[in-house]
């Protein structure tokens, strides 16, 4: 039995170490570091964390999910839709219990990324825009 455990131990490893290098894969890429510098600017934070995802998903698949939030640690909701986060899945668990590990940079998690991107930009727009009318008075 004692072997099992230590099976499922060094499992549990392998994957959270694949899932961190993942994550720091994905914070090195151009996209999310054009993403934290909008962000940054607009003194909002990023989150960028793995984990079983936001939803009452009962599968232990593990998703790559990244968040900004405002100052008050609000994830930023643009009117109509959604919210500024996207997530992709890393490892997808069967019903089996087989494992199949996937990369971050799947075609939808990157639209996802633009998209974020263009609306932290819009954001930043309008707020330099109230910021231009205001001094204008």
């Amino acid at each position: 039995m004692g072997e099992i455990d230590l099976m499922n131990n060094n499992l549990c490893s392998l994957i959270n170490a694949y899932c961190e290098a993942e994550r720091s894969d994905f914070e090195s890429h151009e996209l999310y570091i054009e993403l934290y510098d909008i962000a940054s600017e607009m003194n909002y934070t990023i989150k960028c964390e793995y984990g079983k995802g936001a939803t009452k998903d009962v599968s232990r698949n593990l998703y790559l999910c990244i968040s900004i939030y405002d100052h008050d640690n609000q994830c930023i909701e643009i009117y109509d839709d959604g919210f500024l986060s996207a997530s992709t899945e890393l490892v997808l668990i069967d019903r089996k219990g087989r494992i199949r590990f996937c990369t971050w940079d799947d075609e939808d998690f990157l639209d996802s990324i633009h998209w974020m991107i263009r609306k932290l930009q819009e954001i930043k727009c309008q707020k330099n825009a109230k910021v231009l009318k205001k001094t204008s008075r």
